[in-house]
This record gives structure tokens, C-alpha cells and sequence, in this order.
């Protein structure tokens, strides 16, 4: 029984441990297309396999978007994530986005850097 409860405590805190330090690589900031693959794309093929437990940390990552946006689009991308997360669609607001903004973003803004919020990954649920 000890043997066993000293394992869980050290793989526990082993996973911490991973989790910090997944936080330190982090980047202060990037690219919105970057942000898309990195962290949406992979939690939105999680959220394919498995909705129920990926759904929440889905919608956060889809919710931060719109802040992410060129100043004069900002309105119209959470009108989109908004609604598509209202109807419970998330990938329905990342094909509606990609249909009217896809194209100007990656002929104007794709090396724009932009801020990520470290407190989208501190307290996932994954």
C-alpha cells in the first residue's frame, strides 16, 4: 500500500513538474497562424475524438481569438465565435472565420505577432 501511494506522489508530482515546464516554453508571442496550429488544431482533433472531455478547453482557446484580431475585425470575429459557441458548433466558427478572413489575414497580417495569454494554459483541464 506504500509502495503504491509513493508512486502516485511521485508521478503526480512528476506531471507537475511536465506541466510547468510546458509553461515555460511558451512563447510571449506569436504568430496567429502558429497559434491556430499549435494549440487550436490540437485540441480541436482531441475535441474530435473525445467532445465531452475536450469541449471546455476548446471553447477557452476559441474564446481568445477574437482578441487576437486586427483592431477593425475584432467585432466581427466574436460575433462568429460567440455564435457558433451559443449553438454549441465550435468548428463551425473556425470554418466561418477561415471563409472571410483566411485569405486578407495570410496575404497581410501572417508574420504579425501577437501576445498569447499564459493564463489560457495554467489552469487546462488537460
Amino acid at each position: 500500500m506504500k509502495k503504491t501511494l509513493i508512486l502516485f506522489l511521485f508521478f503526480t508530482l512528476l506531471a507537475n513538474c511536465k506541466k510547468e515546464a510546458d509553461l515555460k516554453k511558451l512563447p510571449a508571442e506569436i504568430t496567429l497562424h502558429d497559434y491556430m496550429e499549435d494549440f487550436v488544431e490540437v485540441v480541436e482533433e482531441d475535441f474530435k475524438k473525445n467532445p465531452e472531455a475536450n469541449k471546455q478547453k476548446l471553447f477557452l482557446l476559441l474564446k481568445a481569438v477574437p482578441s487576437m484580431a486586427i483592431e477593425e475585425n475584432k467585432e466581427e470575429w466574436q460575433k462568429i465565435v460567440d455564435k457558433h459557441l451559443s449553438e454549441n458548433e465550435p468548428l463551425e466558427s473556425c470554418k466561418a472565420c477561415h471563409q472571410k478572413f483566411k485569405k486578407n489575414y495570410k496575404n497581410t497580417y501572417r508574420k504579425r505577432m501577437i501576445s498569447i495569454d499564459r493564463a489560457l494554459f495554467e489552469n487546462s483541464p488537460n
